[in-house]
């Protein structure tokens, strides 16, 4: 006999769970949006999509950024505001631009829903190598995004880089990982 799904949002409510996920598109398949969406329905939850980029990725890393215009994405994105969002999920961001834009969507989110969870996974590039985000996009990313208290998933490397800790060091030591995360709290990423 096959078990029900429980209900993501809680035992008493029958509605299902809505997210945005915004981020890139991975030309694998194996990363970015379309994984969102696979754990999203695995969830039993929904989503709206919103893709800020269309990469191109081959056996030597990153071939083709493909990214959209912020304001053509963050169209979307507000459009998919005027429904009910539970929360959010924001990836691949390509620019600077696009991180203020993120920001901004973060921001009208929680003028409508405080407590909107936001999670931002803030993609570097991809493991076989290549750039998604710039250095003003990661100065971007500390000063515009981070303080408006979303939570941040970075990799080792990602931390790394962010909080200039050696990478080596957070893999080998438990405390060094803490230090790099204290950082990005002081930042303003939430808890």
């Amino acid at each position: 006999t096959k078990m029900a799904t429980p209900d993501p949002r809680s035992a008493i409510s029958s509605e299902r769970l809505r997210l945005l996920l915004i981020a890139g598109r991975d030309s694998s398949g194996g990363a970015g949006v379309d994984a969102d969406l696979e754990v999203v329905r695995e969830a039993g939850a929904s989503a709206a999509i919103v893709v800020t980029a269309e990469t191109r990725q081959g056996p030597r890393g990153l071939e083709a950024l493909g990214a959209r215009e912020p304001g053509s994405w963050m169209a979307e994105a507000l459009a998919a505001l005027e429904e009910v969002v539970d929360a959010i999920k924001i990836g691949l961001l390509p620019g600077a631009e696009h991180v203020l834009e993120a920001a901004e969507i973060v921001r009208r989110a929680r003028a409508a829903e405080p407590a909107i969870p936001v999670v931002v996974d803030p993609v570097l590039g991809p493991t076989l190598g290549g750039r998604f985000l710039e250095q003003d996009g990661i100065e971007a990313l500390r000063e515009v995004l981070l303080p408006t208290g979303c939570v941040l998933t970075p990799n080792l490397d990602e931390a790394a880089e962010r909080t200039g800790r050696d990478p080596g060091a957070l893999l080998e030591h438990h405390e060094e990982r803490i230090a790099a995360a204290r950082i990005l709290l002081e930042w303003g990423a939430g808890g």
